[in-house]
Parts: structure tokens; sequence; C-alpha cells
């Protein structure tokens, strides 16, 4: 804990004294916005080819556009036994069968950090070494708070196409999906504020493998391509050097297939994901996964992301489902827990 509360007091430190220019060079500003939403996709490995829900628009907005009834999305997470607390709370609505749109708010925020106003002087080592009246008493003069939150907006569309290549492939209906977010993201940390605005944006396609080469066992496959923090987002403080931290553009794909298993009653779902960060030697982050679902009742999660493996599990009762999800790469916290309502199905 002592080793936050130092960051927290370089951090206050280094916001009142940064020029713009050296805080231009911030790669991880709002890296809240990164925790990762949706537990059904992080249990397959942080991949969302073939999965439909209302948090879609967190891993491709244009996928959210095959969700086909409204959802209500609810998340809380304590990292380092309460230390840190993450919020989540969003609503998907379509309409008609063509478009969706979703509204949503995520908070991440460390409370209570104590703050202590005494500076040693180096000097003075020896002294308090030896007089116990000079050391600090270790009471706290006051306390502070470190609070991230982003409001996201977002709105996808879908429209099916009749693709005829001729001789080779049978004429076979493809479904082109496209979808955009505005995205307002505030970090307080004590009394500085920092704000700015963002956009993602992203496009997929599905097409059925039975349709296209006639072979009736086979299902559907996904491709998605996806546009984050377009143009770089910028995050302002109201520092007196107006400091200024960027959000890099990033690139994701991800490709899905959904195969149903009509004698088992079941569906399989594979999935694999991949993003480059443009802005930072061309890092990139992979993860695949699968899901077995059975009866659209129980599902079953297995992935690998950031070469750690996740799994997952998933049960709906009535309307509502609980999922839950076991990520071994998460350095604060492993398990994560969703509830999704669905009162109007």
């Amino acid at each position: 804990m002592s080793g936050l509360f130092r960051f927290s007091s370089w951090v206050l430190l280094a916001l009142s004294t940064a020029g713009s220019a050296a805080a231009n060079d911030v790669r991880y500003a709002a890296d809240f916005m990164d925790v990762g939403i949706g537990v059904r996709e992080l249990g397959m490995g942080s991949a969302a080819g073939g999965v439909e829900s209302g948090v879609a628009d967190w891993w491709n907005v244009s996928l959210m556009s095959r969700l086909r009834a409204r959802e209500i999305h609810l998340h809380h997470t304590f990292y380092a036994g309460g230390l840190a607390n993450l919020d989540f709370a969003g609503i998907a609505w379509p309409l008609g069968r063509s478009t969706a749109v979703s509204a949503s708010v995520l908070r991440f925020a460390v409370d209570q950090i104590p703050r202590f106003n005494d500076i040693l002087d180096p000097d003075g080592r020896s002294e308090r070494e030896n007089n116990l009246a000079s050391r600090p008493s270790g009471v706290p003069a006051g306390f502070f708070d470190s609070q991230d939150l982003g409001l996201r907006l977002s709105v996808a569309r879908w429209t099916r196409r009749i693709v005829d290549f001729g001789w080779l492939y049978s004429p076979f209906p493809l479904e082109l999906g496209s979808g955009a977010s505005v995205k307002y993201i505030r970090q307080s940390l004590d009394d500085h504020l920092a704000v700015g605005l963002g956009a993602d944006a992203g496009v997929h396609m599905t097409f059925g493998g039975a349709q296209m080469v006639g072979w009736d066992f086979l299902g559907d496959f996904t491709s998605a391509l996806t546009l984050t923090d377009i143009a770089a987002t910028q995050i302002t403080w109201d520092t007196p050097s107006r400091a200024k931290a960027s959000i890099p553009m990033r690139v994701r794909y991800d490709w899905g297939y959904v195969q149903e298993v009509g004698s088992l009653q079941s569906r399989l779902v594979l999935a694999w994901g991949r993003t480059w960060d443009l802005d930072d030697g061309g890092r990139t982050d992979r993860g695949f996964g699968a899901e077995w679902g059975v009866r659209q009742k129980l599902f079953l999660r297995l992935g690998q992301h950031r070469d750690d493996w996740s799994a997952g599990l998933g049960l709906r009762v009535w309307k509502m489902q609980l999922d839950y999800a076991f990520l071994a790469a998460e350095a604060l916290d492993s398990h994560r827990i969703d509830l999704t309502f669905m009162p109007w199905n």
C-alpha cells in the first residue's frame, strides 16, 4: 500500500510541474478504459468475434448491431482486497431489427488515500535515529481520492446483401455491420481534474459457410475490424501547465465462428482477437478462446490472453444471466462477475 501512496504523491507532483511537451509522451493515459468489460469475452481470452452482447461496443461497436433483445449490464470488482473498486452499468437497446444503441458508465476508484505532509530532511537522519520525537508520527494529515470515469454512447447498424461470385460459389447472404462510439473521460486525483473526448469505430461482416460452399454442417463466420481512439484521444489536466496526455490509436481485428450442434442442443463459439498499438513500438496483444453453450442456459468458456489462460462459466435463469471469469493475466485480481438483466424478453 505504501507504494501506491508514494505513486499517488508522485503523480500530483508530476502534474503540477511537468510541461505539456513532456506530458505528450505519457503512454498510459486513461488506461482504466482498458480493464475489459464483458465477462463473457474475457473468459474467452478477450476475444469477441462470435459474441453477441450488449457490451460488444467495448470490443467492436458494430457487433452490437447483432443484439436482438434489450439488456441491462451490471458489474463490480474489488481490486487488491478492496483497495480499488471497478463499477460498470450499461443498457443496450435494439431499435427494430437492424439498429441498436447503448449507453454505459465505467468508474474506477481508489478512495481514502492518506496524505502525509511531513517532508524529511536528508541531513537530519542521524537526529531521527537518536531522537524519537523528531520522527514523523505516521498519522495522516488528511485523505484524498483518485477517481476515473468513462461515459460511452454507441450506435450500430447492419444490412444484408446477397453475394454471387459466379460459378465458383453459390449465392449467399452477407451481413455487413458498422458502428461508432463517442466517449467522455474524466479523471480526478486530489484537487486536480482531467477531461477528454474520444471516438471509436468498427465494422464487421458475417456469412454462413453452409450457404457459401454448400456444406450443410458449416456454421457462421465473422470478421471484425475496430479503430479505437481515432486521431488519438487527448486528456487535458487543469494544472498550471495544462498538461496533456494522449491515448494512441489502436487497431483491433477479431475473427469468430459459430457452430450449432443440434443433436446435442448446443452451440460452439470460437473466437480470436488481436490488437495493434500504433504508438508503442507496434506492441500487440492477442487472445483466443471458445465457448460451449448448452440449451442457451449453461455456458463453459476457456481461452488464453497475454500468455496466460482464462476460463469462465455462465448461467441463464429466467430473465437474467450470471457470468464468471477467471483471468490469470490480471496482476491485482483474477475474478470477474457480470450480471445481465433481460426484463423485456
